[in-house]
Protein backbone atom coordinates (compact mmCIF):
# COMPACT_ATOMS: atom_id res chain seq x y z
CA UNK A 1 0.00 0.00 0.00
CA UNK A 2 1.74 3.10 -1.03
CA UNK A 3 1.49 5.94 1.66
CA UNK A 4 -0.49 9.02 0.49
CA UNK A 5 1.24 12.40 -0.12
CA UNK A 6 -1.31 13.67 2.33
CA UNK A 7 -0.22 10.89 4.79
CA UNK A 8 1.58 13.20 8.10
CA UNK A 9 4.35 10.63 7.51
CA UNK A 10 4.95 10.97 3.98
CA UNK A 11 4.60 15.36 4.65
CA UNK A 12 7.17 14.55 7.39
CA UNK A 13 9.60 12.81 5.55
CA UNK A 14 9.50 14.77 2.35
CA UNK A 15 10.36 17.75 4.02
CA UNK A 16 13.62 16.68 5.24
CA UNK A 17 16.18 19.26 5.08
CA UNK A 18 19.76 18.16 4.02
CA UNK A 19 17.47 15.45 0.87
CA UNK A 20 15.53 19.00 -0.40
CA UNK A 21 19.42 20.53 -0.64
CA UNK A 22 20.72 17.64 -2.12
CA UNK A 23 17.82 18.15 -4.67
CA UNK A 24 16.59 14.22 -3.55
CA UNK A 25 13.08 13.90 -4.28
CA UNK A 26 10.83 11.44 -2.75
CA UNK A 27 9.16 9.12 -5.40
CA UNK A 28 7.04 6.31 -3.81
CA UNK A 29 6.89 5.63 -0.24
CA UNK A 30 5.49 2.49 1.27
CA UNK A 31 5.73 0.88 4.80
CA UNK A 32 9.36 -0.57 4.93
CA UNK A 33 10.43 0.63 1.05
CA UNK A 34 10.78 3.99 -0.33
CA UNK A 35 12.56 5.02 -3.79
CA UNK A 36 13.92 8.45 -4.34
CA UNK A 37 16.13 10.50 -7.14
CA UNK A 38 18.00 13.48 -7.63
CA UNK A 39 19.63 14.93 -11.18
CA UNK A 40 23.20 14.88 -11.18
CA UNK A 41 24.44 18.98 -10.90
CA UNK A 42 28.35 19.88 -11.72
CA UNK A 43 29.34 19.81 -7.92
CA UNK A 44 28.37 16.49 -7.16
CA UNK A 45 30.62 15.04 -9.87
CA UNK A 46 34.91 13.62 -9.02
CA UNK A 47 38.11 15.10 -10.79
CA UNK A 48 37.17 11.99 -12.81
CA UNK A 49 33.91 13.41 -13.84
CA UNK A 50 31.71 10.65 -12.60
CA UNK A 51 29.16 10.60 -9.96
CA UNK A 52 30.99 11.56 -6.37
CA UNK A 53 30.37 8.58 -4.18
CA UNK A 54 29.47 11.11 -1.53
CA UNK A 55 26.57 12.09 -3.69
CA UNK A 56 25.81 8.58 -4.44
CA UNK A 57 25.53 7.33 -0.77
CA UNK A 58 23.93 10.63 0.55
CA UNK A 59 21.01 9.28 -1.96
CA UNK A 60 21.05 5.60 -0.87
CA UNK A 61 21.01 6.54 2.66
CA UNK A 62 17.98 9.22 1.61
CA UNK A 63 15.95 6.10 0.50
CA UNK A 64 17.45 4.30 3.80
CA UNK A 65 15.86 6.61 6.03
CA UNK A 66 12.72 6.99 4.39
CA UNK A 67 12.37 3.26 4.20
CA UNK A 68 13.07 2.83 8.01
CA UNK A 69 10.84 5.63 8.67
CA UNK A 70 7.93 5.14 6.99
CA UNK A 71 6.21 2.73 9.50
CA UNK A 72 6.16 6.62 11.43
CA UNK A 73 8.48 5.11 14.09
CA UNK A 74 11.85 7.33 14.84
CA UNK A 75 14.65 5.10 13.36
CA UNK A 76 18.06 5.14 12.78
CA UNK A 77 20.97 3.56 10.27
CA UNK A 78 22.84 0.69 12.16
CA UNK A 79 24.23 -0.98 8.92
CA UNK A 80 23.12 -0.59 5.27
CA UNK A 81 24.12 -2.89 2.30
CA UNK A 82 24.77 -0.96 -0.59
CA UNK A 83 24.65 -2.00 -4.25
CA UNK A 84 27.21 -1.23 -6.45
CA UNK A 85 26.84 0.06 -10.20
CA UNK A 86 29.06 2.00 -12.65
CA UNK A 87 27.49 5.11 -12.73
CA UNK A 88 29.90 7.05 -15.50
CA UNK A 89 28.18 9.86 -17.00
CA UNK A 90 25.05 9.83 -15.81
CA UNK A 91 22.59 12.85 -15.42
CA UNK A 92 20.04 11.23 -12.97
CA UNK A 93 20.06 8.96 -9.92
CA UNK A 94 17.45 6.83 -8.92
CA UNK A 95 17.84 4.68 -5.16
CA UNK A 96 15.44 2.34 -4.16
CA UNK A 97 15.64 1.20 -0.09
CA UNK A 98 13.78 -2.01 1.47
CA UNK A 99 13.92 -2.04 5.42
CA UNK A 100 14.85 -5.46 6.62
CA UNK A 101 14.54 -4.77 9.90
CA UNK A 102 13.53 -2.40 12.44
CA UNK A 103 14.33 -3.06 16.79
CA UNK A 104 14.19 -0.58 19.29
CA UNK A 105 14.34 2.87 16.41
CA UNK A 106 17.17 0.42 14.81
CA UNK A 107 16.72 -0.11 11.58
CA UNK A 108 19.11 -2.09 8.68
CA UNK A 109 18.49 -1.90 4.41
CA UNK A 110 19.23 -2.78 1.46
CA UNK A 111 19.93 0.27 -0.91
CA UNK A 112 20.73 0.60 -4.38
CA UNK A 113 21.76 3.63 -6.52
CA UNK A 114 20.84 3.35 -10.69
CA UNK A 115 21.58 5.89 -13.12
Amino acid sequence: MTIPVSDPVYQKISQDPFARWMGIGLQELRPGYSRVAMMLTPQMVNFHGIPHGGAIFALADAAFATASNSHGQTAVALSIIGCPWSLFHCERLVSASICVYLRFHIGGARSCATP
